[in-house]
């Protein structure tokens, strides 16, 4: 049993801010009892002074299993429930401690905090009313309730409660963009954000509330520029990391939101800090890793219907539309009308060819989430394969006008352009230079710069791949010119493909991408370089920038004689030859 003197003297070292001290002294007490509840109190209070949220969590709720009755156990459960974004049960915590003590009539402002970012702006107003009909004089709790009133659209009732606020508590005049935030006035919030930052001694951290008034305000290449200068500084304390992290990923940066969500995770192994980083793989289209880390988050909380929702999207990109087809329908017998899972059941009947059901399932999570790019791109996708263009153009015009950078907005919108014929529209609508974050996703980064089809002037280019065998066969056709000019020429492409390459294309260098092609690559010294799928954008701009030709790629004579007489062996008339295995090109 520990000493209760131990404990005693490690909660006053607590209370009096050197919690550094005193978190030994409550582990060793752990050690010595591990039911102590009021060591797992502190030892979880500790860690969320430092942003270790999911440690404090940990001890938090054990501590309150260990003993229900105590209401600041449940309290302080609350509040790192509400740092990890789940704040339903955060509520549920607070609402424990007032039921048992009512007298902490302060947790009304917690909960409010909990409803508003519920959506729940009506009650949150109520949480504040109770409040203040005890201490009328609570400033924070009336901003509090100026930003209900203003998420409620109530603008002048809003005002009226802040310009009390504003006199009663000066201090609080510089929560002013925050109500701009809640009245929909995100380029004001900016306007007074950008100011604060400009006094003598500002916080640097406002940059992160001046980064989420310009993504507001639709001015995400700001946003972006803003939150580049918070990591310049190499932040370390988690409350920036985990801000950054989300507002990249709001941005449209998955790869920049994976830097300091990896450094978080290092050391916080956090559930919903999993499942940022599960989203920010999926943007980047690197499947196989979310579905690692989403695989992981169903296994511990089967209940989760986002985590299987998203598992259901991974899994689509990893073509297994069938077990994608089971999580997402999980996903929405936990939770009805889940319209990422919906999303996804669209997504995944279309892999399975079934558009018109596709269609059906994608317009249902359109009902609920009609802002969303992504979604509205794929519906337009979707409508194009049924054969209704106009329903699918405007859609996917509608989709790209949102949100000119995002990459699979406009891929749709190139891909229903070329399908149509329009090849001038559908490459200017995919046209690079090649974004870094799909060069990274690939595997690909090569210090060169970007061919973007001018004249080589004697330079190397260096032609890469980043699909598959039937993409760079595709893909391939206008190296045949390239070397036909006597331009110079590296091409780097799957093993497979390297043998037909090299006889399809003399004059130009092939390289198999594997062992040491980078060193290969690097004696080359192209000054130039553009992935292979970007050459028809610059070489086949309109229907008569196809040449005539007879085949551009080259069989093996001996092998071609070889079969040639397999097949005239076999008689007279047609033969149809059925291959069912494929990537066995040589």
């Amino acid at each position: 049993m520990p000493d209760a003197s131990q404990i005693a003297r490690a909660a006053a070292l607590y209370r009096a801010g050197r919690g550094v001290e005193a978190e030994p002294l409550f582990a060793a007490a752990l050690a010595a009892d591990p039911g102590s509840a009021d060591a797992l109190f502190f030892l979880g209070s500790i860690a969320l002074d430092a942003g270790r949220v999911g440690r404090a969590l940990s001890f938090l709720e054990q501590a309150v299993a260990r003993c229900p009755m105590e209401a600041a156990f449940h309290a302080a459960l609350g509040n790192a429930r509400a740092r990890a974004g789940r704040h339903e049960h955060a509520l549920d915590s607070y609402r424990a401690a007032l039921g048992l003590q009512p007298a902490l009539v302060e947790l009304e402002l917690n909960a409010a905090h909990a409803l508003r970012a519920l959506g729940r702006h009506a009650e949150a107003l109520a949480a504040c009313d109770r409040l203040l009909a005890v201490r009328a004089g609570h400033s924070a709790a009336r901003f509090a309730r100026a930003l209900a009133l203003a998420a409620l659209g109530q603008r002048d009732a809003a005002l009226a409660e802040f310009e009390r606020v504003r006199t009663e508590a000066p201090q609080l005049a510089e929560e002013e963009p925050a109500l701009r935030l809640a009245l929909g006035e995100p380029d004001e919030a900016a306007r007074l954000y950008a100011a604060r930052l400009a006094e003598p001694g500002a916080d640097p951290r406002l940059r992160l509330n001046l980064s989420a008034a310009l993504l507001q305000a639709h001015r995400a290449p700001e946003a972006i520029e803003c939150l580049r200068a918070v990591e310049a500084a190499s932040p370390r304390d988690p409350a920036t990391l985990a801000s950054l992290s989300e507002l990249y990923l709001r941005a449209g940066e998955p790869a920049a939101a994976l830097v300091p969500l990896e450094r978080l995770l290092r050391w916080d192994e956090r559930r919903d800090l999993r499942a940022r980083q599960a989203v920010a793989l999926l943007e980047l289209e690197r499947h196989a890793a979310a579905a690692d880390v989403l695989r992981r988050l169903v296994g511990t909380q089967p209940t989760d219907a986002d985590a299987r929702a998203n598992l259901g999207l991974a899994l689509i990109g990893l073509d297994r539309a069938d077990e994608a087809l089971a999580e997402l329908r999980e996903a929405l017998r936990l939770q009805p009308g889940h319209w990422q899972a919906l999303h996804g059941l669209g997504l995944a009947l279309l892999k399975r060819g079934e558009p018109a059901e596709a269609v059906a399932a994608l317009e249902g999570a359109h009902a609920i989430a009609p802002d969303d790019t992504d979604l509205t791109s794929n519906l337009g996708y979707a409508y194009a394969l049924t054969h209704e263009f106009e329903r699918a153009e405007a859609l996917l015009r509608q989709a790209v006008a949102a949100a000119p950078r995002h990459r699979r907005a406009r891929r749709n919108l190139a891909l229903y352009h070329l399908v149509r014929g329009r090849f001038e529209e559908g490459w200017a609508a995919s046209e690079g230079p090649w974004d870094a974050e799909r060069l990274r996703s690939s595997g690909q980064e090569f210090p060169y710069a970007w061919w973007q089809g001018e004249p080589l002037g004697g330079r190397t280019l260096l032609v890469w791949a980043e699909q598959g065998l039937g993409d760079q066969i595709m893909f391939c056709s206008p190296i045949a010119e390239l070397a036909a000019r006597g331009e110079h020429v590296v091409l780097q492409c799957e093993p497979r493909l390297a043998r037909l390459f090299a006889r399809s294309f003399p004059g130009v260098r092939v390289l198999a991408k594997e062992g040491d092609h980078r060193d290969a690559i690097e004696r080359a010294a192209p000054g130039l370089q553009v992935p292979m799928s970007q050459l028809p954008v610059y070489l086949r701009r309109s229907r008569s920038a196809f040449p005539r030709h007879q085949g551009f790629l080259r069989a093996d004579a001996a092998r071609a004689a070889h079969w040639r007489g397999r097949l005239e062996a076999l008689g007279p008339g047609r033969k149809v030859g059925l291959s069912w295995v494929g990537g066995t090109v040589k």
